[in-house]
């Protein structure tokens, strides 16, 4: 079985497609991490700020030059497309404007303005005004917005990881059909048992799953860790500033980082959150794989993997339907984290969005592997049929 296992990794690791594929993953990477470098480099003006031109007597009005540059805006004397005047108290943009620029004009614009009417008021006034934009009001649970953003990032990891095995899980598939049309099965079945063939498939599986998610979270590190000795990412920073209008929702350079810090807690809810996800996805596999040995082409096999990766589908969006602390603690958030499949991604969004004992998370575990190794011991006598009789 070992040599089987072996012979199906060097077989999807070391072909031209997957090198060539693995190889453009990286370069984008590269790219990405370095897209204001080559912009700079290669004189795409990516990174140049939005020149407006505007007045002395407009100027004035307006909040420090400074600030409009976090923007990506700089405010100039010359002739430029955009023009921004200011007359009589009323401010006129000037020219050809995105909507995501329109978005960052007004909101300066509206700081000013604001800026402007404090500096001019009585301190009574100012101070009416300053209790007019709040409300005193407490919360009994509060959330830490960069503890809900690395939640945020952690599920979009596990999506990730989702959807990668669900296409391995295809790829076991096929190869049993490529298997047994090109007559090679009789052949590896002299030397292992369905059993070993079984298994081995699995395990090929999983292998590969793990292999792929070290090879991409080791180049991110790594690209992440070279971005960050050059020049602590400022210059990335300021390109999506500029795009995506990153300072005015509050994200600067601190609350990226912070996404990235050691929490303990989190690790170890991500940990379990993987674990259901992987045993959930293994009892997919082994029904595709039982389903895969009965038949004999690649148009059949993928009249059975269609349904399947429809319902998974469903079963995502379904899942995304209950992502709330309160459908997850209760009702049928409560029962699908315990179900088997189902537990997979419910039980994962549990884990990042409400506080779930040791005990529930003990009794959806062995449900789910108590269901796998029933699912294999079915299967397996199934599968032997498909191999031998088909």
């Amino acid at each position: 079985m070992k040599q089987l296992i072996l012979f199906s990794l060097k077989r999807r690791f070391f072909n031209p497609v997957a090198i060539t594929l693995q190889l453009l993953f990286t370069a984008v990477m590269i790219i990405l991490f370095n897209l204001d470098h080559l912009s700079a480099a290669m004189h795409l003006d990516f990174t140049a700020p939005y020149p407006i031109q505007v007045s002395d007597s407009t100027r004035e009005e307006l909040l420090p030059s400074e600030i409009w540059e976090k923007q990506g805006l700089i405010l100039s004397e010359q002739p430029q497309a955009i023009v921004l005047e200011y007359e009589d108290g009323f401010y006129k943009v000037k020219g050809s404007v995105s909507i995501n620029l329109q978005i960052k004009i007004y909101q300066l614009l509206l700081q000013s303005h604001q800026q402007r009417i404090l500096n001019e008021s009585h301190p009574s006034a100012t101070d009416f005004i300053m209790r007019y934009n709040t409300v005193p009001v407490s919360f009994d649970h509060i959330i830490d917005p960069m503890a809900a953003m690395r939640e945020n990032l952690v599920f979009v990891v596990l999506t990730s990881v989702y959807f990668m095995l669900l296409n391995f899980i295809s790829v076991n598939s096929n190869e049993i059909i490529q298997e047994k049309t090109s007559n090679i099965l009789e052949f590896i079945l002299t030397g292992v048992t369905p059993l070993q063939h079984f298994c081995a498939k699995i395990l090929t599986g999983l292998i590969t799953v793990l292999v792929q998610i070290g090879l991409s979270a080791g180049i991110f590190a790594i690209l992440l860790v070279q971005r960050l000795q050059a020049d602590q990412g400022q210059g990335l920073l300021i390109l999506a500033n500029k795009y995506f209008n990153l300072e005015a929702s509050g994200i600067n350079l601190e609350s990226i980082l912070s996404l990235f810090k050691p929490d303990a807690a989190l690790m170890m809810n991500a940990l379990w959150a993987m674990v259901f996800l992987i045993l959930g996805l293994l009892i997919i596999q082994v029904m595709i794989l039982v389903l895969s040995a009965r038949v004999k082409t690649i148009e059949e096999a993928a009249s059975i993997q269609g349904p399947f990766y429809l319902g998974l589908l469903g079963l995502y969006y379904g899942s995304l339907m209950l992502n709330t602390p309160i459908l997850l603690s209760q009702g049928t958030g409560r029962i699908l984290s315990m179900t088997p499949v189902t537990s997979m991604l419910v039980m994962g969004m549990r884990l990042l969005n409400t506080e779930v004992s040791l005990t529930e998370i003990g009794l959806s575990l062995l449900i789910s592997l108590f269901s796998l190794l029933m699912m294999i011991w079915v299967g397996l006598r199934w599968y032997r049929k498909g191999l031998v009789n088909e």
